[in-house]
């Protein structure tokens, strides 16, 4: 479960899939239209950088982007966040919060060659809500932009397991616009994501969990990798800050890895009554979502297969989350509140 779906169970008990057109119009689509995650003092990213950077964010109105931009302007990090229209309210309140908000589009390599000016590093992720060639297309034409602006350093959000030729549309997409990047002359680094635990608390999750059940796809007893969105922020934050460390490296993150039995476990700790676990058929999304069956059926035979405990050796300044560490981080009066 990454960038572009999830795997849910409605409150009505059908299944179903999610995409998050929470920002209609904007290039810079959300993953999901999570409630904003409370802050963590985990992670050490909350402290001033040693010297400020010029950073230009794309998704920078969606979860992904925005948990980063506002992270590396927690850091006193100068900000740009490309966005194809800046009239949105999500544009509106980027630009009230300091960030410089500049137009441009993922299909207009000049467009990104402009805003990309001056900047000292560039973070680039996409979704597949139009297809996963699209999402290609899309990333390839932003490189095409970025190289053509000379920027210093590119960041790329991909996915884990992109490089594993799994045959998810959405995971080849991003690797073919990983080799694009490789290619492409630019000082790069890339970062593959595996499932975020901010799935658990989507809207599409939302109506299950009031009602006491957790649906995935998963099978009940396979575990599955999972990362905070604020420990990838910051992760992003470091690899940007520590560019020359990282260039030309690929990392794969995870914080934690659990069954979906155990999933639901820490829910019914955290939230303080019974999750009940409901496995869901694959039969159901096959032709409403090849991409997201095949992506479903690949986690439950094979998975993600991130070295969860040389992350948190190598890497502890990121404060790690567990998902346990994650829930507990939660208002979940809050958030089952009715709707």
């Amino acid at each position: 479960m990454n960038v572009g779906f999830g795997i849910f169970q409605r409150g009505d008990g059908h299944s179903g899939t999610w995409q998050d057109r929470s920002v209609p119009g904007s290039q810079c689509f959300a993953l999901v239209n999570f409630v904003r995650p409370m802050p963590s003092s985990k992670s050490s990213v909350h402290m001033m950088a040693d010297r400020s950077l010029h950073v230009l964010v794309t998704g920078a109105t969606g979860k992904q982007g925005g948990t980063l931009l506002r992270q590396l302007k927690a850091r006193g990090h100068r900000l740009r966040a490309l966005v194809r229209d800046p009239t949105t309210p999500a544009a509106k309140a980027l630009r009230a919060q300091g960030v410089e908000v500049v137009q441009g589009s993922f299909d207009d390599p000049s467009s990104v060659e402009q805003a990309a000016q001056l900047v000292d590093a560039a973070f680039l992720m996409g979704t597949p809500f139009a297809g996963a060639d699209v999402e290609r297309k899309q990333g390839i034409s932003v490189i095409e932009g970025l190289r053509a602006a000379e920027v210093p350093f590119v960041l790329y959000s991909s996915v884990a397991s992109a490089s594993q030729h799994t045959g998810i549309p959405h995971f080849d997409s991003k690797f073919a616009v990983e080799h694009q990047l490789r290619t492409s002359g630019l000082p790069f680094a890339i970062v593959g994501p595996v499932s975020f635990m901010e799935n658990v608390v989507a809207p599409f999750a939302l109506p299950g969990l009031r009602q006491g059940t957790y649906g995935s796809w998963v099978p009940a007893d396979k575990p599955i990798q999972m990362i905070a969105l604020e420990d990838l922020a910051a992760f992003d934050t470091m690899l940007i800050e520590k560019a020359s460390r990282f260039r030309g490296q690929r990392v794969e993150v995870a914080g934690d890895e659990l069954t979906p039995v155990q999933v639901a476990s820490v829910l019914s700790q955290r939230i303080g009554r019974p999750v009940r676990l409901q496995v869901l058929p694959l039969e159901g999304i096959r032709q409403q979502n090849p991409d997201l069956a095949k992506m479903s059926e690949w986690l439950g035979q094979h998975g993600y297969t991130v070295d969860i405990p040389a992350l948190r050796h190598d890497y502890p300044e990121i404060g790690w989350h567990t998902l346990d560490d994650w829930a507990g981080e939660q208002d979940w009066n809050r958030l089952l509140a009715a709707a």
